[in-house]
Formats: C-alpha cells, structure tokens, sequence
C-alpha cells in the first residue's frame, strides 16, 4: 500500500508567484497580476512542491475567483475542492456578498458549487473594472466561441459550507 502524500495547504507568500504563474500558465490561463494579487491565493504543497492553486480578488463587497490550477499527477486527490472550499470560506470571513468566475470545460464543477451562468453584462461595475473582465471582454466574442462562461452566486449560499478537510499549519 502507497504511504499518504504529505499535502499542506496555506496562503501563498511573494516567493510563490514564480511557481503559482508556471502552474496557471501550463493550464493555458493568463497568469497576469499574480504579484499584485498573491495574498488573495491559497496553494497545496505536495511532498514540499507547490501542485495546486487558486486565487480570489477582492472588489468592494464582490470577488473574483481565479486561476484554479491542480498539476495533472494529483487531480482527482481533492486538492482543487480543498482550495474552492478555502476560498469560499475566505470570502465569508471578508464579508463579500457575491462571487463571480469565468471558466471553461470546468463549468459543471463550479455548477455543484452553486454558481450559475449569466451573461457577462451581469458583472456588477466593481467587478468590470478588474483585470481579468477587461481581457475576457475584450477577446469576448472569440472567447464565447471558445465555450469560456461567466459564472456567478451569491455568498449567502455559503453557511451550511463544509469546513476544509485538510488542516492549515500554524
């Protein structure tokens, strides 16, 4: 029997964001603004490499979720979920009333999360003015051809969700 992979999960620090923007540029995402935005991650540290991301951004009483990448080798191990599951906790304790996300092929994913397609005019005016909704509008039409979608919930959604199954190092 294989012994148990040792998986820390933890905010990311600046001396991340090299390896955060590998990660999310192997999955084909644009890895603009991690620098700007790194507090906002959370990563999943297997066997003392990072393997997993994800990042929220935060916009008055909204966020932007993004960039949620997990290495090939260990999909389907539950450290994706474990990162969405810390970042929709993160927005509660910030007090965010809406998420929002675009995304791919992953869309039935962030759909058992509760989300929901809307169109892109539905971003509210805090949430256009952010990085990643000027680069999808501006490659909108393409993009749509492409099957990227706009996904939104709401945060109150949020107080009947499971606490992280990992736990966080002290």
């Amino acid at each position: 029997m294989p012994s148990p992979l040792e998986i820390t999960f933890r905010p990311a620090i600046s001396a991340d964001t090299l390896r955060i923007e590998e990660l999310i540029e192997s999955a084909g995402l644009p890895a603009e603004h991690v620098d700007e935005f790194i507090s906002g991650f959370v990563v999943a540290v297997v066997e003392g490499r990072i393997q997993a991301c994800g990042g929220l951004e935060i916009y008055a009483n909204t966020g932007v979720l993004r960039s949620f990448v997990v290495e090939p080798g260990v999909r389907r191990s539950g450290l994706g979920s474990e990162i969405v599951n810390r970042q929709l906790s993160a927005a509660a304790q910030a007090g965010l009333e809406e998420l929002y996300l675009f995304t791919g092929v992953s869309w039935p994913f962030w759909e058992r999360l509760g989300f929901q397609g809307i169109p892109f005019s539905a971003w509210p005016q805090q949430t256009r003015d952010s990085w990643q909704y000027q680069l999808v509008n501006k490659h909108r039409a393409a993009l749509e051809r492409m099957g990227i979608r706009s996904m939104w919930r709401p945060i109150s959604i949020l107080a009947d969700a499971p606490s992280p199954k990992y736990s966080t190092p002290e």
